[in-house]
């Protein structure tokens, strides 16, 4: 005790040093400047986590679009199957939840630090409505033909519709999750997934009457009806940080698009919660997990985001605009299948970039920018078929049914990074580059397709354009050099990366029941291979034993029996890449 006694007056001293020293760091930190663009993270010491802007839902890096939809591809005895070169095209389609799970993990196990893909833009639903619009249209008129101004009750008997209901729309997102969210230690990297409402607005054209003409002309009510199904509908799942529009085409000179995303703005941000879903349910845009809403972007050109649009975005902080930079307007007009040469897209790109950094620093909008990574109606290696309204596709309006160009889809993506990383603008005397922008938020891909064929049309067939989603070459040269935000992730960028962790490659097949959940009419069994491992694969070989029965480059890997009779009875399949074996099943078919 007497000890105890001595040694109490250098406890004293020593508990009030510290209880000094941490008065005075608290008093320090807290004169500090507030640095409003500052960027909000869980960065771990093994993972890449994903970002957003301080005190905002809107969310920074790079991301890809993903079209999980596939078509039939294999005679299964009556002809009607897809046939570019004669232009001829059965609509039979089935959507394969996932199907680009294995390309981005491979994709992300490689890239650098900061040039993985991790936001990823998964299709989701469309909006369509039974309002059409009268013919020709007077713009005095202010209802809709058939449809009722203001009559919600009118509406919800199927009016103005979301065409998946919640669980469809969250098909393609939960199929990325679940596979992929276990697996962010071996990619080095979190990512957030952002569900794309995909619509035209000009589908009369090619005979779909019942579609979403009148959009650009709804009024405040049918506007702010659209726009509380479309947030309660994403809202109810905490899964979704942010939605991508890709409402074509895109323009704020149209009241009724203003209105729409004015309201979606408002209520994403959660100031209308709580909202209703179609169960019933109530349901928060603003909750503990999205302490500032949820976020919304459009895909558009730089000259179609008007200052009004700007204020839109900007009203409750949570919208952002994406920048299309590819399909970009050749100069001997707008259909698709007029090719652009790698000089031409060069220079409208730029063009195109140089717009928007001047735009984004008058008008004050966050912005990506979207490069090609595959091909798109007017930037493509290969084109096939002809679409029926006689526009041919080789630039020369030839009429031929194929052609291959010499440029190939690298070229395209490696000249759009030359600009990406040239680009500036002079902001008081100096020199802005695009890399250094605060308004500049990351870079997107297109794109992640089954097959890329435009115009749909059902009845005479279609343009296909090739490829359809990211070559070999493409994606190595992206895991080296996708930009990145010198603003938020510093000056100097590495292409450094963790090494991967031991990760053995899966392969599994999947068999659908009689066909009937893949291809709808058709009893033939249809198997399915997915792949997931370190290395990159370029073809799938089908064995029944050790017969040699069929194989597929292309995803999805599908091989279709010709009959209940001929399924194999031993199937084996087997992943290569440039003839060396990478994987192999070791597992039965799984059925669907």
């Amino acid at each position: 005790m007497k000890k105890f006694r001595q040694l109490l007056p250098k406890l004293t001293i020593t508990l009030s040093i510290i209880l000094l020293f941490t008065y005075c760091y608290l008093l320090f930190s807290k004169s500090l400047p507030i640095v409003e663009n500052e960027i909000k993270t869980t960065v771990s010491p093994s993972i890449e986590e994903n970002i957003f802007i301080k005190n905002t839902a809107i969310p920074i890096g790079n991301g890809s679009w993903l079209y999980d939809a596939s078509y039939l591809e294999q005679d299964l005895g009556d002809g009607k199957y897809w046939q570019p070169e004669e232009g001829k095209y059965h609509p039979i389609t089935s959507l394969i939840p996932g199907l680009f799970t294995g390309k981005l993990f491979t994709y992300n196990v490689g890239a650098g630090k900061r040039k993985k893909i991790n936001q990823l833009y998964s299709y989701s639903t469309t909006p369509e409505t039974t309002c059409k619009i009268p013919v020709p249209f007077n713009a005095s008129v202010d209802e809709l033909l058939h449809c009722s101004a203001d009559d919600r009750v009118q509406w919800d008997k199927g009016e103005i519709f979301i065409t998946r209901s919640a669980e469809q729309a969250m098909a393609s997102t939960i199929a990325y999750l679940e596979t992929l969210s276990p697996l962010k230690k071996e990619m080095n990297t979190d990512f957030v997934m952002i569900p794309v409402v995909d619509a035209r607005l000009d589908q009369r054209l090619f005979g779909y009457n019942t579609y979403l003409d009148s959009f650009n002309h709804f009024n405040q009510q049918q506007a702010d009806y659209l726009a509380e199904k479309t947030a309660a509908l994403f809202c109810s799942s905490n899964n979704v940080p942010s939605v991508q529009f890709d409402i074509e085409p895109f323009d704020a000179k149209y009241p009724g698009q203003v209105l729409f995303y004015e309201r979606l703005s408002y209520y994403f941000s959660g100031q209308g919660d709580p909202l209703v879903n179609a169960k019933n349910e109530q349901v928060y845009c603003k909750n503990t997990s999205y302490p500032h809403g949820r976020s919304w972007s459009v895909f558009t050109f730089p000259d179609r985001v008007s200052p009004q649009f700007s204020e839109t975005m900007n009203r409750y902080g949570n919208g952002y605009v994406i920048i299309a930079g590819y399909d970009m307007e050749n100069p001997k007009g707008a259909p698709a299948g007029i090719h652009n040469d790698v000089a031409i897209y060069k220079k409208l790109f730029k063009e195109t970039v140089q717009e928007t950094l001047v735009r984004a620093q008058k008008q004050e909008f966050y912005y990506k920018i979207a490069i090609p990574a595959a091909a798109s109606v007017h930037e493509f290696t290969t084109i096939l078929g002809q679409d029926p309204n006689g526009i041919m596709q080789d630039g020369t309006l030839s009429g031929n049914f194929k052609r291959t160009f010499e440029e190939q889809t690298i070229d395209y993506t490696k000249a759009a990074i030359e600009v990406i990383n040239e680009a500036y603008v002079i902001v008081d005397g100096k020199k802005l580059f695009l890399l250094d922008d605060p308004k500049f938020i990351g870079t997107d891909l297109w794109g992640w397709a089954s097959h890329i064929r435009w115009p749909l049309d059902r009845k005479s067939g279609q343009t296909e354009f090739k490829p359809s989603y990211p070559p070999l070459d493409v994606l190595q040269y992206l895991q080296a050099s996708l930009p990145v935000s010198r603003y938020y992730f510093g000056q100097t960028e590495t292409t450094e990366n963790k090494a991967v962790p031991a990760f053995k490659a899966q392969l599994t097949i999947s068999k659908s029941k009689a066909g009937i959940n893949t291809f709808a009419n058709y009893t033939n069994p249809v198997y399915t291979v997915k792949y997931l491992g370190v290395s990159q694969i370029d073809t799938i070989k089908f064995y029944d034993g050790d017969k040699l029965i069929g194989e597929d480059s292309h995803l999805p890997y599908i091989f279709i029996a010709d009959s209940l009779a001929s399924a194999p009875k031993n199937l084996i399949a087997k992943a290569y890449l440039n003839d060396r074996l990478i994987a192999q099943s070791s597992t039965k078919p799984v059925e669907e």
